[in-house]
């Protein structure tokens, strides 16, 4: 009977040891999150979420950093002001990944601030790295048009980064990836501001406007309503 009793305690410690773990693990986790706030680390981007309705808005996760050399997996968050959050979910068997409600839609095609958080997490090493992007409030190809000195200036730009491409206006951010996340290989962030639409990074190492038909072509008549991060 002692056995049995002493038994048992040592079961209920265990578990309650176990069931520990995970919100240790989760305040140590915000605990980073607010560091990086504090920090300010966050890169301030416009990302646009235009005419976003239920079901459209997008985040394409790359397939390029599934590789060996670039073993990083990626998820998404969105933080509200007030700290709550929802993640982007994956869809099996495909590389898009949906907001899981209606109501979080409709947040996002509102334009309220809030922050766009990526994590990168190394399956081999089993370590995680967590960046956060803000998501300012939607702007307007007239607001981009007219700012577009201010936006050199906030993103410490030369000239050299405003380029024209096919007819349209983009603010071309490159490197980014490899300075300030320490991801192997040369990427190119660019915002389509004449369309205040498309979002997307792709590989400089390929070429550059096979890429970007390549997502033109993905998005024919939906890239207006449409916001997309796409690395291929």
């Amino acid at each position: 009977m002692k056995y049995r009793i002493l038994f048992l305690w040592v079961s209920l410690v265990c578990v309650n040891a176990v069931y520990a773990i995970e919100p240790d693990a989760l305040s140590v986790q915000l605990e980073r999150q607010q560091e990086i706030f504090k920090r300010g680390d966050p890169i301030a981007l416009n990302v646009i979420f235009k005419n976003a309705s239920p079901g459209s808005f997008k985040l394409y996760q790359p397939s390029s950093f599934d590789r060996a050399s670039r073993d990083w997996h990626l998820s998404f968050l969105v933080i509200r002001p007030d700290g709550s959050r929802f993640t982007l979910l994956p869809i099996a068997g495909a590389r898009t990944l949906y907001a899981p409600r209606r109501q979080d839609y409709r947040e996002l095609a509102s334009g309220m601030t809030s922050t766009l958080q990526i994590v990168f997490a190394d399956r081999e090493r089993k370590e995680k790295r967590y960046e956060s992007w803000e998501a300012v409030r939607l702007i307007t190809p007239q607001e981009a048009s007219a700012n577009r000195e201010q936006l050199a200036q906030q993103f410490n730009l030369t000239g050299d980064y405003f380029t024209r491409r096919d007819g349209g206006d983009y603010l071309v951010l490159r490197d980014l990836l490899l300075d300030v996340f320490n991801i192997p290989g040369e990427y190119t962030i660019m915002v389509d501001y004449a369309n205040a639409s498309t979002f997307c990074m792709f590989d400089d190492s390929r070429s550059t406007m096979r890429n970007w038909e390549k997502v033109e072509d993905a998005w024919t008549g939906t890239a207006s309503s449409q916001t997309h991060v796409f690395l291929e």
